[in-house]
């Protein structure tokens, strides 16, 4: 997929009545939209059916070791450790089309370091300058809908961030 058909599939989610629930969403990039059956969803279910990918996989044998083969917000944080997996670093600048995620503090912990950032990550696609698309419970607290595309300070910024690259994405 090109980033335009990355960012109008996102975009088009906006419209839903979409309600947050860590750990909701599909687990497969199938149907129509990112819910699941009880119109729930979060920010790595969202992100991983616009991409078309898999939320739950064993095909990589350190995110199976890691967590069990879930790509949550720390899976897709950890895959740009690994020469295989859905994701790899970009230049780390928010580019239309990258997909921005910090993880859980202490994911990012340095080994033997203090824990320092959120307790919960989050993960969002970046849609234009200084702009996300994104599911979350702040969208949810203040619009009445979890998907929203929002100014990119909407989310805190952690010294952990990354903008990725997605597998499923032309970049060129």
């Amino acid at each position: 997929m090109t980033r335009k058909e990355l960012i109008d599939k996102a975009r088009a989610m906006t419209e839903l009545p979409a309600k947050y629930a860590m750990g909701g969403g599909k687990l497969y990039p199938k149907g129509k939209d990112p819910l699941d059956e009880n119109g729930k969803c979060d920010c790595s279910a969202f992100v991983m059916w616009c991409l078309g990918l898999p939320k739950f996989t064993d095909d990589f044998a350190w995110l199976t070791a890691w967590n069990g083969g879930w790509f949550n917000t720390d899976g897709i944080w950890k895959s740009q450790r690994h020469t295989c997996g859905y994701f790899y670093n970009g230049p780390g600048t928010p580019a239309i089309g990258r997909i921005l995620v910090y993880p859980a503090a202490w994911v990012a912990r340095p080994v033997g370091g203090p824990k320092v950032g959120p307790r919960v990550g989050h993960v969002a696609i970046v849609s234009g300058p200084d702009r996300i698309i994104h599911c979350s419970s702040g969208n949810q607290r203040k619009h009445g809908r979890a998907i929203m595309e929002t100014d990119i300070s909407a989310i805190p910024s952690p010294d952990s961030i990354r903008y990725l690259r997605a597998s499923s994405v032309d970049y060129s």
